[in-house]
């Protein structure tokens, strides 16, 4: 029989991309779609390359991105013959630039090793439709686009932007995307010369275009044309004092107040002035709302709350949230838990709008994400109400929802517990939270706070920790394979703090750890620590490494270089410091301290992001790198 360990790695093995002699497991025909054609779907299951094997049932999630308008999901069942599935699409949304496509079996799904396929669409005369490479310029910039993920890719991004102006030079979003790039890549100058240059012909071709001038006007404040910019924002405004410009001018203004009570007047005028509709309406209301609340304008917030349509549990749970985690007592505490409960019932009432670029099942789990977040919110309140009771009752709620996943709020549970003395309750629930490897220093100092009352001394503690740890670490390392990431690491060259070049590929044959982070992040500097504690376990280790990497620093140059030396000089930070040069991007970070872990063969395996928990993490680093350092690891991957 074969073990976990080794039904665990075939399936992730199946992960990967196709490989030399196997086009992999879909087909889209034709490659070339308009409007109206009907695109033909396969997918072959006995590709060497396919994940979804075995299965009952399959359907493809077709992404289509619209000009203007959120992107929309079609799902279409797949039949199965033999061992392929099939099914056709038909291509009719006018306003279709491109087609993204993944394959999901229930919980499963094929997205071709996070970077699923895609068709753009085409015109009459043979050409990619305007917006066509826009748009996937855009995926490959944000590397995943609602769900379905591309490799995050800025040099990707600005191949698919060169190909759209090439094709359609006068589109004003492919050059304002495109010049973004240009003044942070190449920043001086030049680039500001250029950039003014092609302003000037994209506004000589579309100074009658309110809409396009407005995005222009921009990049005129950008490259020091102020004069311009305003001169033109005057001109527009005088015509059209309900347009696109006045509208833009307002809208700054209201987000440059500082002022909570003056900013909520100015966005209510703006709200008057330029009605929203869409998202756009529901992220202005909030505003409007947080407002109210951060001017301490409460009965405002209630009458807007009881106004909103369609109602929005989101809206509840931030502004509830915002009152109750500020320690506001009284009646403002009444009407937050009031709101909280209101959000509840709002999710459960089933009546909210499903966005057109979800599917049912990721709006079923995300409705019960949210209601497990509103019931957090409302435990809260309800225990700085005193109702400790009560609120033991909702925190377990929302842990249930949450799966357990939300470390805070797993400790606000347990604090809840003790608060009550419900001491077996909180062994119960931390050695379980132990086992599935969601534990902090501060559950463990419950843990032992409930066995010392319930057990009379903390005598016998340490084993039962140590017990629960070890099962942790096996569900841990399955969790590790079923989350791989199975992609080539892009190489780099990056130099040290001490002038050392380092190079990737001089490091093949190590396991690598890629730390990304900032002297300024207060997380990055809370989890260094930890990363040099690990550091000072593999330094030994000739088959690891590990490198931080010191990216999205406010300054440049040789001041950027003066405050990290200094910085880890101070801290005491022995590992290997490089200075990032755009890396953070190309490795998909959206957010730090962000981690890599790279296999042997230069391929990266698994990665995190953000820092909750020393110990939690050195437990998460180190199970990946011993998982794979471990030689029948690769025996199976071949």
């Amino acid at each position: 029989m074969k073990s976990i360990f080794t039904a665990l790695l075939l399936s992730v093995f199946l992960r990967i991309p196709a490989i030399a002699g196997d086009r992999g497991p879909a087909t889209l025909s034709p490659d070339k779609p308009r409007i109206g054609d009907e695109i033909k779907i396969e997918y072959d299951a006995a590709s060497k390359a396919a994940f979804l094997r075995g299965v009952k049932s399959m359907s493809v999630h077709a992404l289509v991105l619209r000009e203007d308008e959120d992107p929309s999901l079609i799902e279409v069942p797949l039949q199965k013959s033999g061992t392929v599935w099939k099914c056709n699409f038909k291509l009719e949304q006018a306003k279709t630039k491109a087609v993204l496509f993944k394959f999901v079996s229930g919980d499963l799904v094929d997205d071709n090793g996070q970077d699923v396929w895609a068709l753009m669409v085409y015109g009459d005369d043979g050409r990619e439709v305007e917006g066509a490479h826009l748009s996937l310029a855009q995926v490959a910039y944000s590397g995943d686009y609602v769900g379905f993920k591309r490799p995050k890719d800025i040099t990707v991004a600005i191949r698919e932007l060169k190909s759209e102006r090439d094709l359609y030079p006068e589109n004003v979003q492919a050059a304002a995307f495109y010049w973004s790039f240009s003044m942070r890549m190449n920043p001086g100058e030049a680039t500001r010369s250029k950039i003014l240059s092609e302003l000037s012909s994209l506004y000589e071709r579309h100074k009658d275009s309110e809409n396009e001038t407005a995005l222009l006007v921009g990049f005129y404040d950008r490259v020091g044309k102020r004069e311009i910019a305003d001169s033109m924002r005057s001109v527009w405004i005088n015509k059209n004092p309900r347009g696109k410009m006045a509208e833009n001018k307002k809208l700054f203004e209201v987000g440059t107040e500082k002022n909570a009570a003056k900013r909520s007047l100015l966005l209510e005028k703006f709200l008057m002035d330029f009605p929203q509709k869409g998202e756009m309406k529901k992220n202005l209301d909030r505003e409007l709302i947080l407002s109210y609340a951060d001017a301490m304008d409460y009965e405002k917030v209630g009458n807007l709350l009881q106004r909103l349509y369609p109602r929005s549990s989101d809206i509840n749970n931030a502004i509830a949230w915002r009152v109750i985690s500020r320690g506001q007592r009284g009646r403002e505490l009444d009407s937050a838990v009031a709101w909280a409960r209101r959000g509840i019932e709002i999710i459960k009432s089933g009546k909210e709008t499903r966005p057109t670029y979800m599917s049912e099942q990721d709006w079923k789990n995300n409705e019960a994400s949210s209601l497990g977040l509103i019931s957090d919110t409302y435990a809260l309140g309800l225990f700085r109400s005193g109702k400790t009771k009560e609120s033991e009752v909702a925190y377990e709620e929302a842990v249930k929802l949450t799966e357990g996943k939300e470390a805070d709020i797993n400790a606000r549970f347990v604090g809840a517990c003790l608060t009550n003395r419900n001491y077996r309750k909180v062994m119960s629930v931390v050695s379980g939270f132990i086992k599935r490897g969601m534990i902090t220093d501060k559950l463990l100092g419950a843990y032992r706070t409930a066995y010392t009352a319930v057990k009379g001394s903390d005598k016998g503690f340490d084993e039962v920790v140590a017990k629960a740890k070890k099962s942790a670490k096996e569900a841990s390392l399955q969790t590790l394979l079923k989350g791989r990431i199975n992609r080539q690491a892009t190489p780099f060259s990056l130099r040290s703090i001490e002038g050392k070049l380092v190079k990737l590929r001089d490091l093949l044959g190590k396991v690598v750890v890629i730390d990304f982070w900032a002297t300024w992040c207060g997380p990055c500097q809370a989890s260094l620590p930890y990363l040099q504690e690990i550091y000072n376990r593999y330094k030994d280790n000739p088959n690891v490494s590990i490198l931080a990497l010191n990216t999205w620093e406010n300054d440049s140059g040789e001041v950027r270089e003066r405050i990290v030396k200094k910085f880890v000089a101070e801290h005491k930070l022995a590992f290997p410091v490089l200075y990032d040069e755009g890396f953070a991007e190309q490795y998909g970070v959206e957010a730090i301290p962000a981690k890599i872990i790279i296999d042997k063969k230069g391929r990266i395996q698994f990665k995190s992001v953000g820092f909750l928990d020393g110990q939690k993490m050195i437990d998460e680093l180190t199970t990946e790198i011993d998982l794979l350092l471990r030689d029948d690891f690769y025996k199976k991957n071949r």
